[in-house]
């Protein structure tokens, strides 16, 4: 029996087709989109640390592990962690939460050949999930294992600094800690060639 392969959707022309997967390469090579490659690289960071996902505490898909025990860290992305900001909902099944957003702030010292970057992490747990064995809120503790991966980390090219780092809560009985890091990276200097303005290799 054959299976067709499924079209993703939605349907992309080859250029941005390469675009995506040159985003997808952990850093490397030319004619990407930066914002995509920044997330790329930090979900895979998430999605790789078995500190975060069994902190998560998803207790379905904890029922799935490897031949050493590990979790499958792909099955967490879209259901406990996401490449964007948001607020669950209050009948929300999954109640532990990772979200992160990366943003283009504003020219580095007014130098349009550089962007000043913020990376934002939210960590989230509902009130019924915020106690840990460990004396730490789990949503703190989600935090202080991502901000031992990151703080003051290259893995952008840059070091990324830790700006703010402050606790909420939501109306629906979530609790988060919300934290910024701030980094600088060159603005996109390939599209600058390719689209007509100053050559690119005058930058490098």
């Amino acid at each position: 029996m054959t299976f067709e392969v499924k079209e993703k959707s939605p349907k992309l022309s080859p250029e941005m087709q390469d675009v995506i997967e040159r985003s997808h390469r952990d850093g490397i090579g030319d004619g990407y989109d930066d914002t995509e490659r920044y997330k790329y690289l930090i979900m895979k960071m998430l999605t790789d640390n078995q500190d975060i996902l069994w902190t998560l505490h998803n207790e379905s898909l904890e029922k799935d592990v490897d031949i050493n025990g590990n979790l499958y860290g792909a099955s967490y992305r879209n259901v406990n962690i996401f490449n964007y900001l948001k607020i669950p909902g209050a009948q929300s099944e999954v109640r532990n939460f990772i979200c992160f957003e990366v943003n283009d702030v504003s020219k580095y010292n007014g130098n349009a050949v550089l962007l000043e970057k913020n990376i934002i992490f939210r960590t989230i747990s509902h009130e019924d999930e915020c106690i840990t064995d460990w004396g730490i809120a789990r949503q703190d503790l989600l935090a202080a294992i991502i901000k031992n991966e990151f703080d003051w980390t290259n893995v952008f090219g840059m070091h990324i600094e830790k700006v703010s780092d402050v606790g909420r809560i939501s109306e629906n009985g979530y609790y988060y800690r919300e934290f910024i890091y701030e980094t600088v990276t060159p603005n996109n200097l390939v599209n600058k060639a390719k689209n007509g303005s100053v050559a690119y290799g005058k930058h490098r």
